[in-house]
């Protein structure tokens, strides 16, 4: 996935629910709208029944990538959009417990308003997501290094043999 930070004035963002229940769409809305009649500027896209294709593509001039609110990311989703360069609001639970604490801002249902309305408003926090979020999606989803590190922790657990276990690495 290509990383492209957009040069947008107004802000886009997107919502791409796969199932609108469990992504939390029927809160998400409301909020977006109450966002625009209270006069913030931004373009609002919700994509359903769409192609992984078109969601990339998609992804590649967005600003912001809504996720979800109900189960705990991040998720697909939620991955791609850090990785072409988008900040992401989505549910993390426990994120001060060190154990998976992705840069996305996190919502959820008693707070979409104030996250999303800070996220819109604050650019240099919204760089700091999208920068952060590309970080994260290159140390802790990058396919070789995660390989690597488990062929790593295998070799020191298994005494030396001729076989080495390398398919997936190359």
């Amino acid at each position: 996935i290509n990383f492209k930070v957009s040069k947008n004035q107004i802000p886009k963002i997107i919502h791409a629910p796969t199932r609108k229940g469990i992504k939390g769409t029927a809160l998400i809305l409301p909020v977006i709208e109450k966002l625009k009649s209270e006069g913030f500027k931004f373009n609002f896209k919700l994509l359903q029944d769409k192609t992984n294709e078109q969601i990339l593509k998609e992804l590649e001039d967005a600003d912001i990538a809504i996720d979800q609110i109900y189960l705990p990311g991040p998720g697909t989703f939620c991955i791609e959009a850090m990785a072409s360069g988008c900040a992401v609001a989505t549910y993390v639970m426990h994120p001060a417990s060190g154990i998976i604490n992705p840069p996305v801002c996190n919502i959820e249902e008693n707070n979409i308003y104030e996250q999303l309305k800070y996220l819109l408003t604050n650019e240099e926090y919204r760089l700091k997501l999208i920068y952060e979020g590309r970080k994260y999606v290159e140390d802790y989803h990058n396919p070789s290094k995660i390989t690597t590190k488990i062929l790593d922790q295998l070799s020191a657990l298994v005494p030396k043999y001729d076989y080495k276990p390398d398919f997936f690495l190359n």
